[in-house]
C-alpha cells in the first residue's frame, strides 16, 4: 500500500506546483518548471560556497605562516639570531 502512496503524493505535488505556476502564484519567467526563487537561492548558495573556499584558503595560508612564526619564537627563546628582515630601531630618531 505504501508503494502506491509515495508516487501518488509526488505526482500530486508536481501537479500542484505546475498549477501554481500557471496561475501566477509562483513566478517562473523562463518556463523551465523551476521557480525563479529557487534559482535565485541556488545561485546565492553557489556564490557563498565560492567565498567560503576563498576564506578557507586564506586561513590555510595564515596557519602556515603562524607555524613558521612560532618556530622563530622558539629559536628566539633558544637565543638564536633573527632570521627574517631586521626590524627598524625603536629608539627615537630626532
Amino acid at each position: 500500500m505504501n508503494i502506491l502512496i509515495i508516487p501518488l503524493v509526488i505526482a500530486l505535488t508536481i501537479l500542484a506546483l505546475i498549477y501554481l505556476m500557471k496561475t501566477g502564484k509562483i513566478v517562473d519567467v523562463n518556463k523551465n518548471l523551476v521557480p525563479d526563487k529557487v534559482e535565485k537561492i541556488v545561485k546565492e548558495t553557489g556564490r557563498r560556497v565560492g567565498r567560503i573556499k576563498e576564506e578557507l584558503a586564506d586561513v590555510k595560508s595564515s596557519a602556515k605562516n603562524l607555524v613558521k612564526q612560532s618556530k622563530d619564537v622558539i629559536d628566539a627563546v633558544k637565543g638564536d639570531k633573527r632570521k627574517g628582515p631586521s626590524k627598524p630601531s625603536t629608539k627615537n630618531k630626532k
